[in-house]
């Protein structure tokens, strides 16, 4: 008994350092181990009892399913912290979750959808007063939103609140949200310099994602004006990043406005970590990381022998033979050469 409360005890302790480094690799672009590191937190704080902290987790990894357009897995996780929200009356994990379901509805193309989760969130953030748009991005969304259902007007004033929330907190990413949801309220040409703005801010972060989406809605608003040269560098740039970090939906979107300014793609390449579950993910990168199985093991909460049956596993998919290959089979492709047919400017 005294055995099992240590085991807990420990467990607990460490879904912070886990969800917290998860949520890092997920803004910053590294999907793939956010995933893993929030189904190892997710796991972690199942084994020590914690609800509230299961619910976060999966909070996490439904932002991420989110991102990458995979429905079906942010739905679920997102019913289930809802649920738990509702019990525990946690009103910032509503605001979360509201949040990342408009940015699933964005991401495939239902702005209309988008609109009710964001505008509930919106609700939310009101009450509570949780306005900051780095922590909770509802407001970026949902501008986001009312542009493509041609509600400008609703958007404006949360172009304002974004504006001078970013004046008073001079944080880059609060200005490059401002910038570029001013660019796309305003239709006129004059306002590319925000867009241009946006990106000069985007430097000064570390979130490749909201990066690319910039650049993508500078790229549609060139390409509809017919400045496709200027458009195709900007898709480019866009595609690139959604398909290294696997943001499915978003990387289709690109590619169908980059292929409307007259350029053929591939598909986009896969990677050996692409061919691995979310849990041989992590046992991969352990091990890849120098960590002996009973390292892994113990990290991990189960035996040597259950991380030895998953490298075997891991093995044949990614066709290698020896732990010494990890790190190269799992490292990143860059996606492959877009090929430009005749321009029609």
């Amino acid at each position: 008994m005294i055995r099992l409360a240590k085991e807990r005890a420990a467990a607990g302790f460490m879904t912070w350092p886990v969800g917290g480094l998860a949520l890092v690799d997920f803004r910053t672009g590294r999907w793939r181990e956010a995933e893993a590191g929030g189904l190892e937190a997710e796991r972690l704080a199942i084994d020590a009892g914690l609800e509230n902290r299961v619910a976060n987790t999966r909070q996490q990894l439904a932002w991420i399913a989110a991102a990458r357009g995979r429905s079906e897995v942010c739905r679920r996780y997102a019913s289930q912290v809802l649920q738990q929200a509702h019990r525990a009356g946690a009103v910032p994990l509503e605001l979360f979750t509201y949040s990342l379901l408009g940015l699933l509805e964005l991401g495939e193309g239902r702005p209309d959808e988008a609109v009710v989760s964001l505008e509930k969130a919106g609700h939310l953030a009101t009450v509570t007063g949780f306005q900051d748009a780095g922590t909770f991005p509802w407001a970026p969304e949902l501008v986001e939103a009312y542009v493509q259902c041609g509600r400008r007007a609703e958007a404006e004033p949360l172009v304002d609140m974004l504006t001078e929330q970013a004046r008073r907190t001079r944080r880059p990413i609060v200005g490059a949200f401002a910038l570029r949801c001013r660019g796309l309220v305003r239709a006129d040409d004059s306002f590319d310099a925000d867009f241009i703005g946006a990106l000069d801010l985007h430097r000064q972060t570390n979130r490749p994602f909201e990066t690319a989406r910039t650049e993508l809605r500078f790229g549609q608003r060139l390409r509809r004006r017919k400045s496709k040269s200027e458009a195709r560098t900007h898709l480019r740039a866009a595609w690139e990043t959604f398909s290294a970090i696997g943001a499915d939906c978003w990387t289709a979107s690109a590619h169908n406005e980059l292929q409307a300014t007259g350029i053929h793609l591939p598909p986009r390449v896969l990677t050996g970590a692409d061919r691995l579950t979310p849990q041989e993910l992590q046992i991969a990168m352990a091990a890849a990381d120098g960590a002996t199985n009973r390292q892994v093991a113990e990290r991990l909460f189960v035996s040597a022998k259950t991380i030895e049956y998953h490298l075997s596993h891991i093995y044949r998919k990614l066709t290698i033979t020896s732990r010494s290959e990890l790190h190269a089979a799992l490292s990143d492709t860059t996606p492959e050469t877009a090929v430009p047919t005749p321009p029609h400017d």
